[in-house]
């Protein structure tokens, strides 16, 4: 293996990574999501808490090529419905309730750019950014909450998912035959 690495494996070492692809990116804001996972669960990290797995997992970290869209944007995104339901129709189904998040997956999903020279497009972008923020704040909230405050936080919550939908719908120009099949399942 040492010769196969020329030379990066320190003999007094019994650990390395084999490879240091991206390893420089992961401590960075990115998006974590689980190779394996009955739904889209990209989840959003802020502080560069965790370092990313590869190949079979379990989970990755993304971070957007296109820095001049906020990553709270792509979470909206890719957290939606739509997605969820795009991917559902084109990933490798496991376990017979999960599907492959792996990128070969992930790389197929639809992203809907943002032209900043558009006010419009501009404004549906800080809406999601702004959405997702509040849904963000409002998860960190539950752990705290007990009975009448923790039924009405997840009232919200629910409230901002919905929202968060409708935006992506708007965004992706999707006629309401179109949402009545993506929300049908």
């Amino acid at each position: 293996m040492r010769n196969r690495e020329k030379g990066k494996f320190d003999d007094n070492a019994w650990y390395r990574y084999g490879r240091n692809q991206s390893i420089g990116q992961f401590d960075k804001p990115k998006l974590i999501v689980q190779v394996i996972s009955a739904f889209n669960r990209f989840a959003y990290d802020a502080n560069a808490t965790y370092f990313s797995g590869g190949g079979n997992g379990p989970y990755y970290g993304l971070r957007p090529v296109d820095q001049t869209m906020h990553i709270l944007y792509f979470s909206g995104l890719l957290n939606g419905k739509l997605h969820n339901w795009i991917h559902h129709k084109q990933a490798l189904r496991t376990f017979q309730t999960a599907y492959s998040y792996g990128k070969r997956f992930i790389e197929r999903l639809p992203i809907r750019t943002i032209n900043f020279d558009d006010p419009a497009d501009v404004q549906m972008h800080d809406k999601m950014v702004e959405l997702v923020d509040e849904m963000l704040d409002l998860h960190k909230q539950l752990p705290g909450l007990t009975g009448e405050g923790r039924r009405i936080t997840e009232v919200l919550i629910d409230k901002v998912d919905k929202e968060v939908d409708a935006l992506v719908y708007k965004l992706y120009g999707l006629s309401d035959d179109e949402v009545a099949i993506v929300e049908g399942g």
